[in-house]
């Protein structure tokens, strides 16, 4: 078990801040640069009693829960803090914050603080109808029940539920002045001033709202293992102050969103706002990019979902991020606006952006020329082979296939994405962690989805697979990996035993050549190329026979990107087929 170091918090945040200020020194304003100076001014205590708080949730903290053992003098260290401008104490001017003090107190102690307010609690039949107000006497007020005890109220209240004593509370806000609520606190509670600007020193980090310190933690004690990274290649990602900032805003227009749908706000409301929102905030940086598209969609299926077909093909025109297109056209269509939708798929058809989208512009415009109605992926599963094999294996139909080929002399492995993912992670591991790495703890490059992927590295693909002549240096390669790397998170790749046995086999079996074909056409457009390849490998090692099969039930549907890897496979001479599977 790996131990901590008492302040080991300390360290990880002002190695973030020195990184930081590295990184992105000329990006930070004359206030960030002054807040870091006068920050590393603090005494060692000050600073970890607010590295402390930069770490818990919220901004709010009951100073009478803050113990630390390894923080010597915490009064003197709050003291500081609040000297200095890092905290404050919590006052009667701070009634706007009265819902995040609320969530300091579970509900027994919900349940004191309202004793000393109320002197008369509503009946259970008020309570169940949620009607406070005709009943609730207030500290101060003549109470319809003289002759009320405060026990009285704790013991009525306690069958309720934390979120109702809150929703009295609340209620309560509206009736009396705030400094009655805030004398009815018996104990200090302290604010921490600068939690935005917290949260944007690890933004400029991580790159992203989502990941925080724990990173650092879980890298020390085990948990996950990260790539060790050249330090002088690390690279800021963001070039310009305007570029931090639009992709911060956008994050935030994100977590906007999620929250508003779950508010009680009409879809037509939310709409309305993002619209506008969308309209004046066009990404000016790739680096924001692909979070407005993941807004749009997302906010584009919510709307469809709730029924609002026109609005939802609006907002998918935002974007051309995949499968906007082809959304925003099947609502045009619905919608009747045809010839639009017309236009629109031939553009798609010139351009498309993956295997789907190929298709489905394919599809939509053979039906409305020929009014053909089946789609190409029918069409390829209706003309394939068909076999029987036992119900026994009507919920596990993969090991069924397997059974059959195996009744009939064929090895047999489930592989699917598996192997090609691996293969593919250990072949090109140095090139794909090359470029585009800007922290120590990047799980993976920040160009790994994007279509720069490729162009970026393209040179070493190249030269890497001209470097693999022979199945000998594509297996030493391999194993030299496997060994190097166990256990380090790579986007690619799950760490198993079987993993280098299985990578053996298919480069054993499948020639070179066609190898090398599929690994270039997966960098490519890794969003879309690590996914659909056929479920199972079947082969007989004396006659080096071997096919991969995508299994499909008779009710079952192909995907357009398992289509493109079987034609794909085809076309550079790798064994594979669709099967049709029907019980007995």
């Amino acid at each position: 078990m790996v131990v901590l170091p008492p302040k080991y918090y300390l360290d990880y945040f002002e190695f973030l801040l020195r990184f930081v200020q590295q990184q992105y020194g000329n990006l930070l304003t004359e206030a960030e640069n002054q807040w870091l100076q006068t920050y590393y001014l603090l005494p060692e205590d000050a600073r970890c009693a607010f590295v402390r708080m930069t770490n818990r949730r919220g901004c709010l903290f009951r100073y009478s829960k803050f113990s630390y053992a390894e923080i010597e003098n915490i009064p003197m260290s709050f003291q500081l803090l609040v000297q200095q401008g890092f905290a404050q104490w919590l006052a009667v001017a701070h009634e706007e914050l009265y819902a995040d003090i609320l969530e300091l107190f579970n509900k027994e102690e919900l349940l004191g603080l309202l004793a000393k307010i109320v002197t008369s609690p509503p009946t259970p039949l008020q309570i169940e109808r949620g009607d406070f107000a005709s009943s609730l006497t207030f500290k101060g007020q003549k109470s319809s029940s003289p002759n009320a005890e405060r026990v009285g109220v704790k013991s009525l209240l306690s069958i309720l539920k934390k979120e109702k004593i809150k929703e009295i509370h609340l209620f309560i806000q509206k009736n009396i002045p705030f400094a009655v609520f805030f004398e009815s606190i018996s104990e200090k509670i302290i604010y921490q001033n600068h939690e935005k600007l917290i949260a944007f020193f690890r933004f400029l980090f991580f790159g992203n709202q989502y990941q925080d310190m724990t990173e650092f933690v879980v890298r020390d004690i085990g948990v996950s293992r990260f790539e060790q990274f050249d330090s002088t290649k690390f690279v800021p990602l963001f070039t310009q102050r305007a570029e931090a900032e639009e992709k911060w805003e956008v994050i935030e227009a994100l977590r906007l969103f999620y929250e508003m749908k779950g508010d009680e706000i009409s879809p037509l409301q939310v709409y309305d706002y993002f619209y506008a929102w969308l309209l004046k905030n066009t990404p000016k940086f790739q680096t924001s990019a692909v979070t407005h598209s993941r807004l749009v969609l997302k906010l584009g299926e919510w709307l469809e979902k709730n029924k609002l077909a026109e609005e939802a093909a609006e907002i998918y025109s935002f974007t051309t991020q995949s499968p906007a297109p082809e959304k925003r056209i099947r609502l045009l269509h619905k919608t009747g606006q045809t010839a639009k939708a017309l236009a629109l798929c031939e553009q798609l058809l010139a351009n498309p952006q993956n295997a789907d989208e190929l298709l489905f512009a394919q599809d939509f415009l053979a039906k409305q020329s020929t009014k053909r109605s089946i789609r190409t992926v029918t069409q390829h599963l209706k003309e394939a082979e068909q076999i029987t094999i036992s119900k026994d294996f009507k919920y596990k139909i993969e090991l069924g296939t397997i059974d059959y080929f195996q009744q009939q002399g064929w090895n047999g492995i489930y592989v699917e994405n598996y192997v090609w993912r691996c293969l593919f992670g250990l072949v090109f591991w140095d090139i794909v962690f090359d470029v585009n790495i800007h922290h120590p703890l990047q799980r993976r490059p920040s160009d790994f989805y994007s279509p720069q992927f490729f162009e970026n590295r393209q040179t070493k693909f190249e030269q890497r697979l001209q470097s693999l002549d022979s199945f000998e240096a594509l297996q030493q390669l391999l194993a030299q990996r496997y060994e190097e790397k166990w256990g380090i998170d790579n986007p690619l790749l799950q760490w198993h035993e079987a993993m280098l046995p299985l990578c053996y086999l298919v480069a054993s079996l499948v020639p070179l050549q066609s190898l090398k074909q599929v690994w270039l056409e997966m960098a490519k457009n890794l969003q879309v190329g690590t996914k659909g390849f056929p479920d199972i490998l079947i082969w007989q090692e004396k006659e080096k026979k071997y096919a991969f099969i995508e299994v499909k039930s008779m009710t079952d549907n192909l995907s357009a990107q398992q289509l493109y890897w079987l034609r794909f496979f085809e076309q550079v001479g790798v064994q594979a087929k669709v099967l049709r599977v029907d019980f007995q």
